[in-house]
């Protein structure tokens, strides 16, 4: 027993590691009872919780399929612009973006119940998606928006518009247009932050008397393609996280190699040579900083994944070499594959 917190932390890290990738792998199965469903998704639920405890400020970003996940919230979106006509423009085919989980909710949410509170005698709400290759940055305010391909979010509202004198401080917390009607702040803040985590941006444009449109870029996801025949070397001294990322590797098409110490990794390399390199941080002897270090420097085209219930251990080593990768403990099966399959796409 260990009264180091650190140590604590990452042995939790693996333990959850390793409760969600089981549930997640049995929530997989094919023509699972509905009762055994539930007592799986129930173990995941705990363990995601769990690792929120743990990890409290780690915004986690979870693949999202734009239109399909307006659509599936469009009816908690009715009840709340009551006395509105809420239309949904998407465009197809759809596409995929990450962000944290629950931040779409949140976001539409909150920027319908704004534009229903400035719009009390009825109106309309447009959510639409496009999206938008920019060749150029394109300025707005409060984000400049960079060149590149971007899932946009647009919601716009035909309503009496925002005061100019109001919108420098818009996406300030605690920023109210109807202070005289008692609001407490329209939560543009929040709004932001959640963009701004999933790597997006923000835009505004209001014209008084003629209406509001909020603009949100998102990242779209890339095409990692696929990763059948090719090796990856897992390395993890822990017993119950190796086995279970090893059979999610597997069943997303990787040949994989496992070892439990760097020593044995090396060894490994220096014989059957791999696509990529998993590994974690904390192990007995040659620790994952080290072993990562060594293969950068034989195998300068090999990227590496380094894994951890702790992130601040691999800042260094991040910032000076890109193709070396954090993947933060615990962790799913999306977030395993997802990590691995964008570590070695072109």
């Amino acid at each position: 027993m260990t009264d180091d917190p650190r140590q604590v932390m990452h042995d939790l890290s693996n333990l959850l590691t390793a409760i969600v990738g089981a549930a997640e792998s049995g929530l997989n199965r094919p023509d699972l009872p509905p009762d055994v469903a539930a007592d799986f998704a129930h173990i995941l639920e705990g363990a995601r919780r769990g690792a929120a405890l743990i990890h409290p400020t780690r915004a986690v970003l979870e693949p999202v399929w734009l239109n399909q996940a307006i659509r599936a919230t469009s009816r908690l979106l009715e009840s709340q612009a009551a006395g509105l006509s809420l239309t949904l423009a998407l465009s197809e085919p759809d596409a995929s973006v990450r962000m944290v989980l629950g931040a779409l909710d949140r976001i539409l949410l909150n920027l319908v119940t704004n534009a229903r509170q400035a719009m009390p005698a009825g109106g309309t709400v447009t959510i639409a998606t496009e999206t938008q290759r920019l060749t150029h940055p394109e300025p707005g305010f409060p984000d400049t928006v960079p060149p590149g391909t971007h899932r946009g979010l647009r919601v716009t509202d035909d309503g009496p518009g925002i005061e100019a004198s109001v919108l420098p401080s818009l996406f300030q917390p605690g920023v109210t247009t109807r202070r005289a009607d008692g609001g407490s702040g329209l939560g543009l803040a929040s709004v932001r932050d959640l963009v701004l985590a999933a790597g997006g941006f923000v835009t505004v444009r209001s014209v008084e008397g003629r209406g509001t449109s909020f603009a949100l870029y998102l990242p779209c996801q890339r095409d990692t393609g696929g990763v059948e025949g090719k090796i990856v070397l897992l390395v993890d001294d822990d017993p119950m996280v190796r086995p279970m990322a090893e059979r999610i590797l597997r069943r997303s098409g990787w040949t994989v190699l496992t070892a439990d110490t760097g020593e044995e990794a090396l060894t490994l390399l220096a014989v059957t040579g791999c696509d990529l390199l998993i590994s974690d941080i904390a192990m007995p002897g040659m620790d994952g900083l080290t072993l990562a270090r060594e293969v950068r420097s034989a195998w300068p085209d090999r990227p590496v994944i380094l894994t951890s219930g702790y992130s601040d251990q691999a800042t260094a080593l991040l910032a000076a070499d890109p193709r070396v990768t954090f993947l933060g403990k615990p962790y799913g099966q999306r977030e395993l594959t997802e990590a691995a399959a964008r570590a070695v796409a072109p």
